[in-house]
């Protein structure tokens, strides 16, 4: 299966808007502005289109771990620390723009408070923050007369605000990127971009990680997930496509858990009536996220992680013949994970007791009985394949949490 760039990005788009209405489309606004400056940027030999668009994509995904996103639409935005930090964690951990990630950190920053930091870091944090800031102004109906003095108190980088007057003054920078030319910039930048297979995955698992790494017991759900779908998959005879729509399926299929709330992701009792409504209803954030970009079969197999047997799951109480073996697998595997790991409301189960309710699932109709079987006779050689594989997650997930609050207390990009 393969992910392009404008599919990344389309997915990119979805996630934000189901994790809050108004950043939908901002990092993509972000980057077309920022490329739109660079190319009047005096020092843009010493720069990459990739490299600017993909940060400017990304520069809020840190968001998603703070309360942050109020602040953020403010024009003279100021304690925006929290957000740039996580960000620039998940990039650094997670992409291949590690060495550059610090141009997120520092995208809040003023410019006089950037000596030390190295030239082409400064030239790209200055250039997505004043994009940024560029967006925010245009959407709030700032006019190109207002614009730039407006820009000019909040102390950027001198050779930004020439590359902003440049283009201010060709007309091309005066409104909100939207409608034609939103489309035009996608088709003649976007697909423009080399993006890899394996580029577009990265950054797929680090919007993934977003929400798995919300707390210590959820930051592995998804990774484990994916493991014991791929055990049960290649224990099963699934064919190498298969394989790969199922292990994406799994990767995915709780992207749209991004618009339930903490309160009920991380509810210490049981969840009320209305509160499992809620949680439900993640299944079909995860459609909408999804929908029209990726596969129809990887959509199905995602979606179709909570329904049953004999029709009593949800969203669709689908039943046994409507379910395929890949959708089936993903099921049993989704609870294996679930019960095996350690919640907000309760430790992991033993692989005794969680052995038991599987088997007790499978014998009243609820889920597949030969998937559940390959756990039961197999679960030694399984928690030996969870245990090495999920390792470097869970310490990566340790190490971003010890860094971020290390640097929020070193107060490493102070914005004001």
């Amino acid at each position: 299966m393969r992910i392009d760039s404008r599919q990344m990005i389309a997915l990119c788009n979805q996630f934000l808007k189901f994790y809050d209405s108004r950043l939908v489309e901002h990092g993509e606004r972000v980057a077309c502005i920022a490329c739109k400056l660079m190319a009047q940027f005096e020092h843009r030999e010493q720069l990459e289109l990739k490299n600017v668009v993909l940060l400017a994509l990304f520069h809020d995904i840190g968001a998603y771990k703070t309360e942050e996103i109020d602040r953020l639409l403010e024009f003279e935005t100021v304690d925006a620390e929290r957000h740039s930090i996580y960000g620039y964690l998940f990039l650094k951990n997670f992409t291949n723009l590690s060495a550059l990630a610090q141009a997120v950190l520092y995208h809040h920053t003023p410019n006089s408070r950037l000596e030390g930091v190295s030239p082409v870091i400064r030239y790209y944090a200055q250039l997505i923050r004043l994009a940024d800031r560029v967006d925010i102004a245009l959407e709030n109906k700032t006019s190109p007369e207002e614009l730039i003095p407006r820009l000019r108190r909040l102390d950027f980088e001198p050779s930004c605000l020439k590359a902003l007057e440049k283009a201010v003054s060709q007309g091309k920078v005066t409104a909100p990127v939207a409608g034609e030319e939103r489309e035009r910039w996608e088709q003649e930048v976007l697909s423009s971009i080399p993006v890899s297979q394996q580029e577009a995955l990265t950054y797929l698992k680090m919007m993934v990680h977003t929400i798995d790494f919300k707390s210590e017991a959820t930051a592995l759900h998804s990774t484990n997930t994916v493991i014991i779908s791929c055990f049960l998959g290649e224990k099963l005879g699934l064919t190498q496509p298969q394989m790969e729509s199922l292990s994406c399926a799994a990767l995915i299929h709780d992207l749209g858990k991004a618009q339930v709330p903490n309160s009920i992701l991380e509810c210490a009792g049981r969840l009320s009536e209305g509160q499992m409504a809620v949680m439900r209803r993640h299944v079909e954030y995860t459609y909408e996220i999804i929908k029209d970009i990726l596969p129809q079969d990887i959509v199905d197999i995602a979606t179709r992680h909570h329904e049953k047997l004999d029709g009593s799951g949800y969203p669709n109480g689908l039943k046994a013949a409507q379910l395929t073996q890949s959708d089936r697998i993903l099921a049993v595997a989704d609870i294996v994970s679930a019960l095996s790991s350690r919640r907000s409301y309760k430790d992991g189960y033993s692989w005794l007791r969680t052995l038991h309710i599987l088997e007790d699932m499978a014998n009243r109709g609820l889920i597949d009985r030969e998937a559940a079987g390959v756990i039961g006779e197999n679960y030694l050689e399984l928690q030996a394949v969870i245990e090495r594989q999920s390792k470097p997650i869970l310490r990566r997930y340790q190490a971003i949490r010890t860094q971020y609050e290390g640097m929020l207390t070193g107060g490493v990009c102070r914005t004001r």
